[in-house]
């Protein structure tokens, strides 16, 4: 009978010790994609505040996306989309948020 008990306490020990390295694991990992997150949308910030960006000229704006896209990989796409819903990506496809959302 001891040595169920002794089992019981055990196995409620390791559970524990479990579920607290879990919690800790967890809660690390939350804090570096935070950090992450935080430093590709201070970086996607500055891509949008450059002249070229605000200019409004869909061919130089996708030329500059392109770049961005080049020199940093995590980025799988990179897309502009003006106050009317107009876009253009690196790749240079574009078109209107709008007719595109009706089509899917």
């Amino acid at each position: 009978m001891l040595a169920g008990l002794n089992y019981w306490q055990a196995e409620k020990m390791l559970i524990q010790d479990v579920e607290t390295e879990i919690g800790i694991t967890t809660q690390s990992n939350s804090q570096e994609i935070s950090a992450f997150l935080d430093g590709v949308k201070m970086e996607l910030s500055a891509v949008a505040r450059t002249p070229i960006m605000t200019s409004g000229n869909h061919e130089a704006i996708m030329a500059y996306l392109a770049a961005e896209t080049a020199k940093n990989k995590i980025y799988e796409t990179v897309t502009y989309t003006d106050d009317k819903g107009n876009f253009v990506d690196h790749m240079g496809k574009s078109g209107n948020l709008g007719k595109l959302v009706m089509h899917i």
